[in-house]
C-alpha cells in the first residue's frame, strides 16, 4: 500500500440504504482511491448494495455517494461515461449471439474491437459467443459479461462477485485482466467474498458484516495482520531469520517464505533487508471477524 496523499475516487458517507424494513446498509462510510479495493463480506452483508449506489442503480435512503467526485443517481449519465460496471444479476439478451451482443455495447461505448476480440481470446469466450445466448451455462454467461465490462477504457471498474462460477484458467486470467488495470492506474472495486490472491494488490479495503463495516482501510486505527512475502534462493535462512522475530507463523511453499505478523514494525528491517513484498493478510483478519 502507498502511503502518499489519498485521493478518493468512490465515497460513501455515512450511508444507509432500506428495503421497505429491511436496512441494508447502516450508516456506512467507506472511501477508495485509484487502484485495487475490496469489499469484504459473506453474502448478504450490503456489499453489492454499496456498489450499485454507487452505480446509480439505487439511491441512498439517508447519507452521501459520490464517484469521481459526481452524484450517480444524480448524475448517473456522466458517472457512466467514465465507469464500468459488472453484477451477478445483469440479464443478457437471450435472443442474440454472445457476439452480436459484444458488438451492440463495443459501438455504443466506443471499445476498439481489437480489445475485445483480445479479451475475448484470453476468456475462452470466442469460441462459443457465435451462439445465442438462451444456450449459455451460467459460467459462459459470467465470462461473456465479464468481458463486456472490462473491455472499456475507462477510470473504474465495478465488479460485484466476478469470481463465482469461474474455471481456475478463467479466474486467473480475469486477475490478470485487472493487475493490468491497476498497472494502468485506474480504480477497481470488487465485491467478494472470496480471495483470489489479487489482494496482495490492495490499496483500499472494507470488511461488512450485516450491512455495517466491521473494519476499513484506509481509516482505520487498529494494527492489521501482513504477510511478508521472501522469494529466495535460501529460504531455509530466511525462514531461522524470520522464526526470531516471533511472528504468528511462517510457512515455506517451495522458494518462497510467507511471514504472518500482526507487528508490522518489528518486521520493517527483516523485510527491507531480503527485499520482502508486504501486503494486508485480508484472510486471516476476515477470517477472525467474520467466520469465527
Amino acid at each position: 500500500m502507498h502511503n502518499e496523499r489519498w485521493v478518493f475516487l468512490f465515497k460513501a458517507i455515512n450511508v444507509t440504504k432500506r428495503f421497505g424494513p429491511t436496512i441494508a446498509l447502516d450508516r456506512v462510510s467507506v472511501e477508495f482511491t485509484r487502484g485495487l479495493n475490496i469489499l469484504l463480506g459473506p453474502n448478504g452483508s450490503g456489499k453489492s448494495t454499496l456498489l450499485k449506489l454507487w452505480s446509480g442503480i439505487l439511491k441512498p435512503t439517508k447519507g452521501k455517494v459520490r464517484v469521481l467526485e459526481l452524484d450517480p443517481w444524480g448524475q448517473r449519465e456522466q458517472v457512466m461515461k467514465k465507469i464500468s460496471v459488472f453484477f451477478e444479476d445483469l440479464p443478457a439478451p437471450w435472443w442474440l449471439s454472445g457476439e452480436d451482443y459484444t458488438r451492440y455495447i463495443a459501438e455504443k461505448r466506443g471499445v476498439k474491437w481489437e480489445r475485445i476480440k483480445e479479451y475475448a481470446e484470453r476468456l475462452s469466450v470466442t469460441s462459443y459467443w457465435n451462439r445465442l445466448v438462451r444456450g449459455y451455462s451460467s459460467g459462459m454467461k459470467k465470462k461473456l459479461m465479464l468481458l463486456i465490462a472490462l473491455s472499456p477504457d475507462v477510470e473504474g471498474y465495478i465488479l460485484d462477485e466476478p469470481y463465482t462460477l469461474l474455471d481456475k484458467e478463467a479466474l486467473r486470467t480475469v486477475d490478470e485482466i485487472i493487475a493490468e488495470k491497476i498497472k494502468e492506474g485506474r480504480v477497481v472495486v470488487i465485491a467478494t467474498h472470496i480471495l483470489t490472491g489479487i489482494e496482495k494488490l490492495v490499496e483500499g479495503f472494507a470488511i461488512l458484516h450485516n450491512g455495517r463495516v466491521l473494519v476499513k482501510y484506509p481509516g482505520e486505527l487498529r494494527e492489521l495482520p501482513i504477510v511478508v512475502e521472501c522469494k529466495n534462493k535460501r529460504p531455509l535462512e530466511i525462514v531461522s531469520e524470520a522464526v526470531k522475530l516471533n511472528p504468528l507463523r511462517v510457512e515455506l511453499r517451495e522458494d518462497t517464505v510467507y511471514v504472518y505478523t500482526s507487528r508490522k514494525r518489528e518486521v520493517e528491517e527483516f523485510r527491507e533487508k531480503n527485499k520482502c513484498t508486504e501486503y494486508v493478510d485480508l484472510t486471516t483478519l476476515y477470517r477472525e471477524l467474520v467466520k469465527a
